[in-house]
């Protein structure tokens, strides 16, 4: 369905699917954290707040739209945000995160996965993690 970003940004889908927007469009792009998934984030969540980064008020977020551009909105597993780019979405603003991770099942499409690692890199994040379930 074609849409706006602030229509995107505003839009609640009701059945249980989350979608990404590319090019205008929104995208149907798996549903939401399944229980496999759920235990790798909370794991790595745990290990986070021991760090350095946590007592800097550094954030992980699971699940966040992250506009990437005007074309793009993804919605990475996991992304992690500075206390300043936490700011500036108070103020309504979309900082790109500065990593990412990616949970990758064994029925996701191998083009679609790459394509998405090159978009987080041309937006600015700086490292992407994948994870491959077994």
């Amino acid at each position: 369905m074609a849409m706006t970003y602030d229509a995107y940004d505003n839009w609640e889908p009701k059945n249980g699917f989350k979608y990404e927007r590319k090019n205008g469009f929104a995208i149907k792009n798996g549903d939401f954290i399944k229980n496999i998934e759920r235990y790798i984030i909370l794991n790595i969540q745990d290990k986070f707040i021991n760090t350095e980064s946590y007592k800097n008020e550094n954030r992980s977020v699971p699940e966040t739209r992250c506009k990437l551009n005007d074309r793009i909105t993804r919605i990475p597993d996991l992304a992690f945000f500075t206390k300043e780019q936490i700011q500036f979405s108070a103020q309504n603003l979309h900082p790109i995160p500065e990593f990412v991770i990616e949970i990758i099942s064994k029925n996701e499409n191998t083009f679609e996965t790459e394509s998405k690692i090159k978009e987080y890199f041309d937006a600015g994040v700086k490292t992407v993690w994948q994870i491959f379930q077994n």
